[in-house]
C-alpha cells in the first residue's frame, strides 16, 4: 500500500505574532534583507501584514498581504545582501507604483511586472495583496536579455497575462499539493516563464536542448555543493533543483544512472586531492569523508576497483611523481 506523501511546507511571517505597538518594527526588521519598509507614523500602531513563502526548486514564491507603505531598495544593496535575482510580481488587489532608474510605472490587479534586485527602486503601495516570484538569473539564459529589452516594468501581451494568472493561482493550489509533486510544479513554473517571457519582444524561446543544458549545469552545481553529504540522493537533488525525478533519471541514463554519476564525481575529487602535494598531510580517511565516503572499508574497495590501486598507493605514486616531475596519468576503470 503506497505511503501518502506529506503536504507542501511553507514559511509564514505575520505581524499577528507580535504585540500591536511593535508590529511595524518587527515587520520592518523581517524585510530588511530585501527592502527598507517605510510607513506613515500614524499608520504604524497595529500594523497588519502577512507573507507566506514556498520554495520551488531555486525559485521562491511569496504571497503577501500588506497595508499602504513604501518599499525602497538602493543601488548597490545586492553587493551587501547577496540578492541579485530577477523578480516577477502580480497584484491581486491594490496598486503598486514604482520608480526604477529613469522609469516610472504603475500596475494594478492582474498585471505582470518584472524587476531586478540589482537595481535600485522605490515602490509605493496602496493596501494590497500581491504575489512575487524570485528567479535566479542563471536559471534562464535568455531572461536577462528579456529584462534588458522590456524591464523594469509591466510586461504586455496575452502570454504575460497567462503567466500572471498562473502565479496568482499558485498560492491557492500549493497547500493542496504534496512534497512529491513539488518538483513537477517547479518544472511547470519554469516552462510557463520560458514560454511566456523568453518569447517577449524578440528574445528566443528556449529549446528542449537549452533546458537540458541548463538543467545539467544546475544539477552539476548542486552535486558539487553537497558532494560530501550522506543525504545526497536523487530525491534530494530533485528537491534542490526543482527537476522531476523522471527528468533527472533520463539525464543520467547514458552514464549508468544518477547514483553512479555521484560516485564517479566523488572518486574524481578524492583522486585529485590525493594527487595534490599540498594535501599530503591530510589523512586519507578525512579526505574520503569530505567527499562523501563515510565507510572506510567500502571506500577502499570502491577506489581500488576504479583505479586499480589503493588510495595509499596512489598517494605514494603521486608524491613520487611530483618530486621527479613526472606527470601522473588519471586512470579510472569505470565509465564516468
Amino acid at each position: 500500500m503506497p505511503i501518502a506523501s506529506s503536504a507542501v511546507r511553507s514559511r509564514v511571517v505575520t505581524t499577528d505574532d507580535f504585540d500591536p505597538p511593535i508590529r511595524y518594527e518587527a515587520w520592518r526588521e523581517q524585510m530588511l534583507g530585501i527592502n527598507e519598509v517605510i510607513v506613515d507614523p500614524g499608520c504604524r500602531p497595529g500594523f497588519s501584514a502577512r507573507v507566506e513563502h514556498w520554495q520551488l526548486g531555486r525559485m521562491q514564491l511569496s504571497d503577501k498581504r500588506t497595508p499602504a507603505m513604501r518599499l525602497v531598495r538602493r543601488q548597490g544593496d545586492a553587493s551587501r545582501d547577496g540578492h541579485d535575482e530577477l523578480v516577477l510580481r502580480v497584484t491581486r488587489r491594490g496598486v503598486g507604483s514604482s520608480a526604477a532608474g529613469d522609469r516610472r510605472f504603475s500596475a494594478g490587479p492582474g498585471e505582470l511586472v518584472i524587476e531586478s534586485l540589482t537595481e535600485g527602486y522605490e515602490d509605493i503601495w496602496t493596501e494590497a495583496e500581491w504575489v512575487t516570484l524570485k528567479v535566479p538569473r542563471d536559471l534562464f539564459p535568455g531572461l536577462e536579455e528579456t529584462f534588458a529589452t522590456i524591464g523594469p516594468g509591466p510586461v504586455a501581451g496575452t502570454a504575460a497575462r497567462l503567466l500572471a494568472d498562473y502565479l496568482l493561482a499558485l498560492p491557492a493550489r500549493l497547500p493542496l499539493a504534496t512534497e512529491a509533486e513539488l518538483p513537477m510544479i517547479a518544472g511547470m513554473t519554469r516552462s510557463m516563464i520560458a514560454h511566456s517571457l523568453l518569447g517577449t519582444q524578440g528574445p528566443r524561446l528556449m529549446s528542449p536542448c537549452d533546458f537540458e543544458s541548463v538543467a545539467r549545469a544546475q544539477v552539476g552545481r548542486v552535486i558539487d555543493q553537497h558532494v560530501g553529504s550522506a543525504c545526497l540522493t536523487p530525491r534530494r537533488i530533485c528537491d534542490l533543483t526543482g527537476i522531476s525525478r523522471s527528468s533527472l533519471y533520463r539525464m543520467f541514463e547514458g552514464v549508468g544512472g544518477v547514483a553512479n554519476h555521484i560516485q564517479q564525481r566523488r572518486l574524481q575529487l578524492v583522486h585529485a586531492a590525493l594527487c595534490d602535494p599540498a594535501r599530503a598531510h591530510e589523512r586519507i580517511s578525512t579526505i574520503a569523508e569530505r567527499f562523501g565516503f563515510h565507510c572506510t572499508s567500502s571506500f577502499n574497495r570502491t577506489f581500488r576497483r576504479a583505479y586499480g590501486m589503493t588510495p595509499g598507493e596512489l598517494r605514494a605514486l603521486a608524491l613520487g611523481a611530483s618530486r621527479t616531475g613526472v606527470v601522473l596519468p588519471a586512470i579510472n576503470r569505470q565509465a564516468s
